[in-house]
């Protein structure tokens, strides 16, 4: 009588990232083309699949693959178009005529007032809003920076332009 074997468990098969995302990679570029155009798709479909692999710790196995990555590629996208949309911007802005330079005291009192301004808002606010447009420090940076999510530093940066913008009115 031969002994019993053991049972032995089942492998679990374990999730390649590299295989799953080279297996995605034509599918993505066809999908990220049909958004935002040929000419953009392989630069997105390569920021997305990089995205993809730096966020691959917090990926819920569970889930499904595909999804998962075309929702990353979707925001590689919007922030492509916010991209654009601030290229132009700013190109429109270099095309207009420029006004001329204000006198010195104009510049002075106007300088004066916007401190006056800053330093009525909150300390963080004040503090995101200086790093951002005036050290030009990214929303994620800043996040990363004081340990908070980036939905709370845009939102302390949208209160603090409110509040700039609301107490401008006011004065005038």
């Amino acid at each position: 009588m031969n002994p019993p074997e053991p049972v032995r468990a089942q492998a679990v098969p374990v999730f390649d990232l590299a295989s799953a995302l080279a297996n995605e990679t034509a599918a993505l570029r066809r999908w990220l083309g049909k958004l935002a155009g040929r000419a953009h798709a392989e630069d997105l479909a390569q920021d997305a699949l990089a995205r993809a692999w730096s966020y691959r710790a917090s990926r819920d196995e569970a889930q499904p693959f595909g999804p998962w990555l075309r929702r990353i590629a979707f925001r590689v996208f919007l922030d492509h178009r916010a991209r654009q949309k601030a290229r132009r911007a700013a190109s429109e802005l270099s095309a207009e005529p420029s006004a001329p330079p204000p006198r010195e005291e104009e510049a002075a009192e106007a300088r004066s007032e916007l401190e006056r301004r800053l330093a009525e808002l909150e300390p963080h606010e004040r503090d995101v809003l200086l790093r951002f447009h005036q050290s030009g420090e990214s929303i994620e940076a800043i996040a990363r920076s004081l340990g908070r999510p980036t939905g709370t530093i845009k939102s302390w940066l949208h209160r603090a332009r409110a509040k700039l913008v609301a107490r401008a009115e006011r004065t005038r």
